[in-house]
Order: structure tokens, then sequence, then C-alpha cells
């Protein structure tokens, strides 16, 4: 009877998180402004999609794309691809995704909206799986757990509504893993296929997965080599090589399906080979790594990256009672003792964060988002008591369950105070959303998501005259907002270098409104020209990502 209470109990909160959830993301799916880079991943697989052609799907593979674009299609008057534009015969995916997304078709919010369903189903789709693998390693609370922190995680939240493919990746990463690790323990022709058919999805997700591939094919052979004579390890490995190595013909036969059989040279006047797109963008993200791009940090841009940039990032925008949790684990996984799911949990993660610490492309927290659910599959073992029966043991499972709990009620009540802007979101490590910028910005806090929010201020206050900086693809005069443009990006970024009138040391009087990442002057490498601004406080702050200026006569 108490068994079946418990069972229940757990079944109704499951659905609550979910529900919960799924709430969040419809809302912000509607209420948010398109971002910096969802024009363009709906462009390139609203194209693929259309005609078969995957030259826009250069930068990222196209299967989280292509599933963004779906819902497009059951629209009576689905919107129009410029193939006779110039941006198309060049692949300029950047020039089309513009022309297709701001000038060919009406209703840009609707396409959007539609774009990021797929997003949320996938988001859901995560916490199921997280929350089973979870109740198969430490029981029904564990997956409870697992579930629970995800759910009210704010940086999960707060991509898990958005058309890129960063939550794409990180779904497909954890289904891949979970499939790799069924495989090490029921080993059979059917468990094979779907593990290869995952790790094909996640080959297509985005051009960092080839990482995931070799380390869960070393974990996978690995956990053949156990007690025994060496004869039989080194036959057990060597199947398992051979094994793997089918499971990944059918990840890559998979991989080509979803770039429809294409042949194309890798660079030009070269061999043609199968998905020449996908190796293409291999080699770009591989230069992309080693190069870098404009990064911001504690006030600093540069090109390229800083070895410290991920570990500041985690530290100030991961909540407080998510890291405490992990470190409860801590002395959690150690009693448990049970070393080889520790490793297949926490080396695929561990050996990502190395490859983010060596790559230069310090583009925010988005990046870390394959490791969270690894991470909190295996924190969740201190949400269930099934270690050996000594007392003090029993004690420890107790305190570590409660600790846990309150550990989810305090994530809760940030979730909530934070609640719809999670991109926004900081610790107190961080100084809250008010002061993040002065650390991180970009995607991290800004990322154009607050323009409708910056419209419906406008109409509010019945603004006629105010200067704009804007962070976004999307531009401003599509809602409405007639304004004198202030350097931005990529809208008026010539501004940059050929700035208006503008007395830095003190700007006329009148009505500033000023994304946060032009207010850190994130493309310049020798700040001044908002110097004055960063000096105060905002009047009015938008969703945590805009701020409002009043310069008043001196």
């Amino acid at each position: 009877m108490l068994a079946s209470l418990r069972r229940n109990w757990i079944h109704g909160a499951s659905i609550g998180l979910l529900l919960v959830v799924f709430g969040f993301l419809m809302f912000n799916a509607w209420a948010q402004s398109p971002t910096m880079d969802e024009q363009n991943h709906i462009a390139r697989g609203y194209a693929l999609l259309r005609t078969g052609d995957p030259r826009l799907s250069i930068e990222h593979p196209p299967l989280i794309n292509l599933l963004e674009a779906l819902p497009l299609l059951i629209l009576r008057d689905r919107p129009r691809l410029p193939l006779d534009d110039w941006s198309w015969g060049a692949a300029r995916w950047y020039d089309f995704a513009t022309m297709f997304m701001w000038q060919t078709n009406v209703q840009p919010d609707r396409i959007v909206f539609l774009a990021r369903l797929p997003v949320i189903a996938m988001t859901l789709l995560l916490l199921a799986l997280a929350a089973r693998w979870a109740r198969e390693l430490w029981g029904k609370g564990g997956g409870l757990l697992a579930m629970a922190f995800l759910a009210f995680d704010p940086n999960l939240l707060a991509h898990g509504s958005l058309a890129t493919t960063d939550l794409g990746i990180t779904l497909t990463v954890l289904i891949a893993g979970y499939a790799v690790w069924r495989m090490c323990h029921v080993l059979n022709v059917r468990s094979v296929l779907l593990t290869g058919l995952a790790l094909g999805a996640m080959l297509a997700s985005k051009t960092s997965a080839p990482m995931f591939l070799g380390v869960f094919g070393v974990l996978f052979v690995g956990s053949a080599w156990q007690k025994g004579e060496a004869a039989d390890r080194w036959r057990r490995v060597t199947e398992r090589v051979v094994i793997y190595a089918a499971a990944t013909l059918i990840a890559l036969l998979f991989l080509w399906v979803i770039y429809a059989f294409q042949v194309a040279p890798v660079v030009e006047g070269g061999a043609a080979l199968p998905m020449g797109t996908y190796w293409q963008g291999i080699l770009a993200v591989f230069n992309n790594v080693q190069g870098g791009q404009p990064s911001y940090l504690l006030g600093e841009t540069i090109l390229g990256g800083w070895p410290f940039y991920f570990p500041i990032t985690f530290a100030v925008k991961t909540p407080l009672p998510t890291l405490l949790c992990l470190l409860v684990a801590i002395p959690a996984s150690v009693r448990r003792k049970r070393w080889r799911t520790t490793l297949f949990l926490l080396v695929p993660a561990a050996v990502y964060w190395a490859f983010v610490l060596y790559s230069s492309l310090n583009l925010g927290y988005r990046h870390l988002l394959p490791t969270l659910p690894f991470l909190f599959v295996w924190a969740a073992q201190v949400g269930e008591a099934d270690l050996p029966g000594q007392r003090a043991a029993r004690r420890w499972q107790f305190n570590g369950a409660r600790i846990a709990t309150v550990l989810f009620v305090w994530l809760v009540i940030e979730t909530f105070w934070i609640a719809p802007h999670f991109l926004a979101y900081f610790n107190p490590i961080g100084g809250g959303p008010e002061n993040g910028w002065k650390i991180i910005a970009d995607s991290n806090i800004d990322w154009g998501q607050d323009l409708k929010y910056v419209r419906d201020y406008v109409a509010r206050a019945r603004l006629t005259d105010f200067k704009l900086s804007w962070f976004g693809t999307a531009p401003p005069a599509a809602y409405g907002l007639v304004y004198e443009p202030l350097p931005g990006h990529p809208h008026h970024f010539d501004l940059w270098f050929e700035p208006p009138t503008f007395n830095e040391q003190q700007p006329e009087p009148g009505l500033y409104i000023i994304s946060v990442s032009n207010l850190v002057e994130l493309p310049l490498d020798k700040k001044h020209f908002f110097a004055y601004f960063r000096a105060r406080e905002p009047d009015v702050r938008i969703g945590y990502s805009v701020y409002v200026y009043e310069v008043k006569e001196p």
C-alpha cells in the first residue's frame, strides 16, 4: 500500500514538473523576440526541407534545423524561399536568413514560434530520458531528483524554447550515451541498431558531436576489460571494437540520409565525397576553434578565448543549490563505489570540458549544456537510499535526500524569481542578473530576446523620441520602433567606426535605450563609446538585457 502510494506520488510529481516546464517554455516561445542565431537555423532547415539541398548547412549539421522547420509545413500559406537571391547561389546563410525572415515573408513571429515548438518537445523528452536513466541507476527517488533539477535549471529553460541547436545536441548526446550504456548491458542486434541510430542523430545535430562518438566508444570497449584470463579479456575487447565499428557505420549511413545522400567536394576543386557539406563544417569548426571569435570577459574583448572563461561562466550562471547538490553527490558516489557507472557519466562531461577549455570559441554557457544531464543523472544518487545497511550509511542516505530536497526548494524559488527572463540568470556569485553583464555578455544575458518587451515599454511610456543601440538580428523597425540609431550589432554596425555626433563624456540630453551586449561594446577591444552609461545605474531595466537611461541637462 505504502509502496503504491509512493509510486503514484512520484509519477504525479514527474507529470507536474513536465507541465510546469511546458508552461514556462510555451510562454517564452511567444513572448521572446527572435534571438541572434534563430533565423539562421530556421532558414537552413526550411531550405533543406523544401529543396533537398543542404548547401546552407555548413556551420551545423541539419537534423535539428529540419525538425524545427517541420511545423512550417502546416501553414496554409507556407513561407517563401528567396531562391533567386544571390545569397542562395553563394550559400551565404546569414544573408539568406535575413532575406527569408524579414523581407520575403510576413509574420516572422509566427514562423519563429512554430519553429520553437519542436525544441520544447525535445526539452520535455530530455527531462523524461534523464529521469529514466537516473531511475534505472538509483531508483525512483533518484529519477525524480534528476528531472527536478533539470526542470528548474534556468539555463536549460533559457534555451529550451529557442530554435537553435544547443538544446538539440544536449538531447541527442544524452540519447546516444544512454543507448551505449544500455548496449554495455544488453548486447544484441536490436541494441546495436538502436545505438547506431542514436549515434547518427547525435552526429547530425552539431559538429562537436564526433568527440562524444570517440568517448562513448572508449567507454563501451573499456567496459569489456574485466577480471579473467588475458586472452579472454582481449577477445572481449576485440569483439566490442567490431561491434562499435558496426554501430558507427549505421550512424554514418543515418547521417548521409539526413544530408539527402549528398555527394559534394569538401574543398573547392577537390574530389566529391559523401556528405561533403558535413566535412566542410568539420573543417570550418576546427578553423574557428583555432582562430576563435571575439569574446568578452570581465570588461575585456579579445579575439579567441581564455582558459578560465568557462569555469567562470559555470561558477556565476549555475544556481548555487545545483552547485551544492553536485558537491553533496561526491561523498554519496564514494560510498556507493559504483566506479563504472560514475566513469560512464562523468568521463563524457570531463572530456567535453577539456575540449571547451582548449577551444577559442568562448560564446556562452549554452556550450556547456550537453554536460548538464550527465552531471545531474550522476548527482541524482543522493535522492534514493540504496546504500548498504550500516546505520551510519542509512543516516547519510536520509540526510543526503533531505539536503537534496532543501536544495531543490531553493532552486525552485530562484527559478520563479527570475522567470521568465531565464537567459539573464546569474547567481549571487555573479552579482545577480543586474550585475552579470560586468563579467560576461552575449548569449549569457543579452541575445536579442527582449525586443518585444522594448516595444511594449516604448508604447506604455508613449515615447516618440529616443536613441537605440540594439543587439540582435531582428530589426527594431519590424516591431514598429522609430528611433535615432546608435552603434549596434548587426544593425548599424558601421556606426562603431563612423559614429554619429556624440559626446562620450557627456551625452546630449534625451532617452537612451541600450542593449547590454552593446553597453559593454562587445565587438570592440578598445572600449570608450558607452563609458558614460557603464559608470551609472540605468533608470529602467527591460528584461535585464536592455537598459534605459535618461540624460538630463547638466
